[in-house]
Order: structure tokens, then C-alpha cells, then sequence
């Protein structure tokens, strides 16, 4: 990663690292990384960290990206947002987001970096800023850069949406589900709630009901592994679909779970950003399936 900075009045006098932690968000981590390789320079002169820099000054920093041992998979990925700093794609079902096994060359890593390399994008390896489950689609972010990747992850100014179908009906038709999670005793693959497990919450709405169906937005206000999937099988409703904490449904393949909307405060321009992805043919049927209706907004 290459990048240019102009500094800013409010940062004269400061210190070089103290600029780049201040205004650009860099990590330790990343000032030792840059260290290493002399990847420093103002006004085209190498720079040690502890240099005072004046307002007008021109930074100039490479930082090594680190080197990913996953090997580019065309799967037809494309961004439906991109910037200069963050982009993101519409994850589709039945791909998990990493290699599992030696031989699974199918997962979303391997599909963005073939994506990349597509478009003429130099910013390899690829910077997840979330994830989703094997059968879990919607949007994930991307982020270009490891310092915006930092800012955001370590802010966590971004809230995920999701809308979801379940099978049974929640006490309430909205609240916060807010019961601790952590790995399941006797299946290691499963989560469970208890009270010795991590802090999760969960805000949600029910947008349609009909017979044992109800149609769900939900929002995270933590992030842990499977949280929708556990959450809203403990209350007594789990997703459609959901195998491993629910029931097969003919009609669609996996769980009926979409990251329908992100929102994010621009780590650059400071402004609310707003990406959706539209729901999968599969999630459809299974509403059409469940008879239930979007409301108008979505």
C-alpha cells in the first residue's frame, strides 16, 4: 500500500507517528511494519518516526501488505459499491467466506481476489471488515487500505441489517434479545446461549407475520459467531431453513438470512454511507413459500 498525505494546520509540530495515528488512524502494528522497510518520506526526503512535521508538509507512506498463501478463484463476483477506500460485494449462498479444507478452492476470499484482479485493483491481500455464514448472503465490506481497515474495526462505526424469516413467533413483535453466547458443550461446531458466554444483543422488528412465519429485521449490536442463527432459535423461533439450529426447508438451500443493509460512517469524507443488496431469488420463494410480504420500503 502506497498513500499520500497532505498535513493538516491542526497537525503542525506534530510528530510523524503522532500525525499518522492522529489523522490517518495507523495502528502500532502498522508504524513498526512501516519502520522496518524505511517507508517513510516528507516532501521526498526519508523520515524517522520522531520527525516534526509542518502544516503543507507532504507524507509519504508504503506500508508492505502481508502475503496471503489463498490463490485467486473467479466466481463472478463484482462490487456494488467501490471507492477509493472501501468496496463491497453481495455475497451469494452455499460459499463459505475461507478455505476449509486443502482442497475447497470455492470461497469468497479467493473470489475477491480474483475480482480484483479483474478490475485492475492493486490493493491485494483482501481486508474483510465482517463476515457471513456459508449460507448467509447480503453485503459484506471490503476495506482497500490497512489503516481504513484499522479505523473501522477499531470504531466499529457501521451497523448491519439483516432480514430474516423464522419459523414460530417471538413473545414481542420488536425488542433486544440480549442473552450471552459462547461455543456450544457437545458440539463444537454449534453456539449456544448461556450465561457464561460472550455479551450478544440483538435489536428486532417483526415486519409480517402469517400462520408460524414471521418476516424479521434485526440488527446486531454485537458481533458473534452465528448470533442471529442462536438467538432466534432460543427464543423459540428459529430461521427458516437454519439445518444446524432449525429445520430443512425444500425450498431453499440453507437458511433464510440476508445482510440486506450496512451503514457506515465514511472513515475519509466523515459522511453516512449506505449499501444494500437485494434479496436472493431463494429468500423470495421462501417468503412467497411462508406468505409472507415485504413491506413497501424494502
Amino acid at each position: 500500500m502506497d498513500l499520500k498525505y497532505t498535513v493538516r494546520q491542526e497537525h503542525n509540530g506534530y510528530k510523524l507517528v503522532g500525525c499518522l495515528k492522529a489523522e490517518l488512524g495507523f495502528s502500532s502494528t502498522m508504524i513498526r511494519r512501516i519502520k522496518v522497510c524505511d517507508g517513510a518520506s516528507v516532501n521526498g526526503i526519508a523520515r524517522h518516526m520522531g520527525h516534526i512535521v509542518q502544516a503543507g508538509d507532504i507524507i509519504q507512506v508504503h506500508v508492505p501488505d502481508k502475503p496471503t498463501s489463498e490463490m485467486p478463484m473467479e466466481i463472478g463476483l463484482s462490487p456494488i459499491y467501490m471507492d477509493d477506500y472501501i468496496f463491497a460485494i453481495d455475497k451469494p449462498a452455499g460459499i463459505g467466506m475461507y478455505r476449509m479444507h486443502t482442497d475447497d478452492d470455492v470461497n469468497i476470499i479467493a473470489g475477491v481476489l480474483a475480482m480484483q484482479m479483474r478490475l485492475g485493483m492493486s490493493d491485494i491481500p483482501v481486508r474483510p471488515l465482517s463476515r457471513l455464514d456459508r449460507d448467509t448472503t447480503g453485503v459484506i465490506l471490503f476495506a482497500r487500505f490497512p489503516h481504513i481497515q484499522h479505523q473501522l474495526q477499531l470504531k466499529q462505526n457501521y451497523s448491519k441489517e439483516y432480514l430474516l424469516i423464522t419459523d414460530g413467533m417471538p413473545d414481542r413483535d420488536s425488542g433486544t434479545i440480549d442473552l450471552p453466547i459462547g461455543k456450544d458443550d457437545v458440539h463444537s461446531f454449534r453456539m449456544s446461549c448461556f450465561p457464561e458466554g460472550k455479551p450478544a444483543l440483538t435489536e428486532y422488528n417483526v415486519l409480517d407475520k402469517c400462520g408460524n412465519h414471521c418476516l424479521v429485521s434485526a440488527r446486531l449490536l454485537t458481533g458473534r459467531t452465528h448470533q442471529l442463527r442462536v438467538h432466534f432459535m432460543t427464543i423459540g423461533c428459529p430461521i427458516h431453513g437454519d439445518t444446524l439450529y432449525g429445520n430443512v426447508s425444500p425450498e431453499i438451500c440453507g437458511q433464510a438470512l440476508h445482510c440486506h443493509r450496512v451503514t457506515f460512517r465514511h472513515p475519509v469524507s466523515g459522511e453516512t454511507t449506505i449499501v444494500e443488496a437485494p434479496l436472493h431469488r431463494e429468500f423470495l420463494n421462501s417468503l412467497e413459500v411462508c406468505g409472507l410480504r415485504l413491506p413497501a420500503h424494502i
